[in-house]
């Protein structure tokens, strides 16, 4: 039976989308996308999934994006050193050669790629036990579309069982109907035959 289920959840300055299709087959084959590092997750989605479910090819994705709300910011302390290492040996050089240089303001240095993230830097993955908790709810209303969607392909093969076997006694009560007239036709058309011609009975 084919199923759809999909589920938003949220953390500390992070949000998640669950998205799960299902459609009928004989085997159980499970696809997956999950955001990198999870492969904890996987292990642990693919034992519940292979529990719950018999059949079926199944895809799960899950996606995982900083919320809009997030407040932080990040600044690459190894880049920031880096930059402003350069900056004084270009001082020096300037100096040398007797250019004067104006002072760089602290926005120069967080402008540079690599130095500061205002987004606060990579992404925090939720832990594997709040995602597997969360992902029960998705489970759950994945099993009763399936389940809901069974019961009503069961109920349309019920009707039409019911009607073949309608069917087969109409065509039963008219065959045993046609057989009767035939036979009493030869009946008659056997004494007709004997009646009307010099034959012997046998």
């Amino acid at each position: 039976m084919t199923a759809f289920a999909a589920q938003e959840g949220a953390g500390p300055g992070v949000v998640w989308s669950w998205d799960m299709r299902g459609v009928n087959a004989k085997g159980l084959d499970l696809r997956m996308r999950l955001p990198d590092r999870m492969g904890d997750l996987e292990t642990a989605l693919r034992a519940r999934l292979s529990k719950a479910l018999g059949r079926g090819n199944i895809s799960l994705s899950l996606r995982v994006s900083r919320a809009d709300d997030a407040v932080g910011s990040s600044v690459n302390a190894e880049a920031l050193k880096a930059v402003i290492a350069a900056a004084a040996e270009v001082a020096q050089a300037a100096e040398a050669a007797g250019l004067a240089l104006s002072q760089p303001k602290t926005t120069d240095f967080l402008s540079l790629p690599g130095v500061y993230d205002p987004r606060g830097g990579e992404t925090t993955l939720p832990s594997t036990e709040t995602l597997l908790a969360d992902f029960e709810g998705l489970l759950a209303a994945f099993l009763e579309m399936r389940a809901a969607e069974g019961g009503e392909l069961s109920a349309i093969l019920s009707r039409q069982l019911t009607d073949i076997s309608a069917l087969i006694e109409a065509a039963d009560v008219q065959a045993k109907a046609r057989q009767d007239s035939a036979a009493e036709r030869l009946r008659t058309q056997v004494t007709t035959l004997l009646e009307t011609t010099d034959l012997d009975e046998a």
